[in-house]
């Protein structure tokens, strides 16, 4: 069977979603078939109907707002899509009934490709045939099961993948990256804490604690987080490519 053929694996569902969601390039070669062709003429109503579709009561959010002004059909198309993930995506995390906007969107992936079928004069293929929509239905009859996976990732601001799907190894943070930033953060932060408490106990008069780990202490005890750290890096690489 051909690569178009192939039904996509769960980490190329996660990953179409994840990158959807969060707004990252899909015109790469690895998703350029989970979107429809939109280049024909009878299909100038549909940034009218993208908006009609985003403005139903099923996909308003006050946590989603609303997407620039796309620049052409393809991108048109990916941002109703990512508006309807995102919203689905907020409203598990509040715990606010996922499955069924996530129910609502399979079926309308499937009016879109009727749209567009009928726009073309029957040319195009059906849903059941169409490759795109295989493959979108694919992954989203995937979340429509996993939507208690869903998260933003805990690092403000992430740059990421800020909409996020959890795994074994992710559970707060999206990425390796986050990862170290919330560490970081973790660790200025506490060192402001202690210069703080410090300079409170010398201004009460109680002095500084002397340190019970001597500076060799010290070495030794980073080295030793930074092999776990390599450890566990070593782990994720290996379980990646099994």
């Amino acid at each position: 069977m051909n690569r178009e053929g192939r039904t996509p694996s769960v980490k190329d569902r996660v990953d179409f979603l994840q990158a959807v969601a969060s707004g990252k390039r899909t015109e790469i070669q690895k998703f350029k078939d989970w979107f429809p062709d939109l280049s024909h003429k009878n299909l100038q109503s549909l940034p009218k109907y993208a908006r009609w579709r985003m403005e139903s009561t099923v996909w308003k959010s006050p946590n989603v707002r609303p997407s620039s002004k796309p620049m052409n059909d393809r991108a048109i198309y990916e941002e109703m899509l990512r508006h309807q993930l995102r919203v689905i995506w907020h409203r598990a995390i509040t715990g606010d009934s996922p499955k069924a906007p996530a129910t609502r969107l399979l079926s309308e992936v499937r009016e879109f490709q009727h749209l567009i079928r009928r726009a073309k004069g029957g040319t195009e293929p059906g849903p059941d045939v169409a490759v795109w929509c295989k493959k979108t239905e694919c992954a989203l009859k995937w979340l429509e099961h996993n939507t208690h996976k869903l998260r933003l990732c805990a690092i403000t601001n992430c740059t990421q993948f800020p909409y996020f799907i959890v795994t074994k190894y992710r559970k707060k943070y999206c990425s390796d990256y986050c990862q170290e930033v919330a560490e970081v953060e973790y660790a200025v932060e506490r060192a402001r804490e202690q210069a703080e408490e410090k300079k409170a106990a010398l201004l009460s008069g109680q002095g500084s604690k002397t340190h019970n780990v001597s500076p060799k202490g010290r070495v030794r005890i980073r080295e030793a987080v930074k092999a776990r750290w390599n450890k566990y890096r070593m782990k994720m690489k290996r379980s990646k490519n099994t």
